[in-house]
């Protein structure tokens, strides 16, 4: 072994390198209420409500237009971010700003993972729900007409659930 050979063995590590770290985050699971959002008769509400001539806020008291927060949505070919059709048979779910907001940009169209009792479903983030401090039913997320259906729910429902980002 000439001297370089012994110099260079020196600063050669015995051990292997170790494996990077795990690029994806281990989200905690959330223990909620679920409810449903954008059912037929929520959107039938909000129509009926617009048709008499009150605004968008007037209205989601009562129901829901099935469109959700352009801030969770997609963009569009002007470039300008739009709502989801959130009465699709895609699941989708609600969560509260709390909740979806250290995801920053990453939010819209999050996957989350569902479970109520036995069953679980994977659903695209698309709306957001009041500020947990303002929600008056207790619920933790909302769920589309398409992630109840999965789930086995039918609207309106509240139910217990386990929610987690994945």
């Amino acid at each position: 072994m000439n001297i370089f050979s012994r110099i260079a063995s020196w600063f050669r590590s015995s051990e292997p390198p170790a494996a990077p770290a795990a690029a994806q985050r281990v989200w905690p699971k959330h223990d909620v209420y679920a409810t449903s959002f954008a059912d037929p008769e929520d959107v039938r509400r909000f129509q009926a409500c617009k048709r008499q001539g009150k605004t968008d806020q007037e209205c989601f008291k009562g129901g829901d237009n099935g469109i959700g927060t352009p801030r969770l949505g997609r963009i569009n070919s002007a470039g300008s971010s739009i709502g989801v059709d959130t009465t699709a048979p895609t699941p989708m779910c609600a969560l509260p700003p709390e909740d979806w907001r250290p995801l920053g940009a990453a939010a819209a169209g999050a996957k989350v993972s569902v479970t109520v009792g036995d069953r679980t479903v994977i659903c695209e983030l698309r709306d957001t729900m009041p500020s947990k401090k303002n929600v008056k039913n207790g619920a933790g997320i909302d769920l589309n007409p398409a992630a109840a259906k999965a789930l086995g729910l039918k609207p309106p429902f509240k139910v217990r659930a386990t929610w987690q980002f994945v």
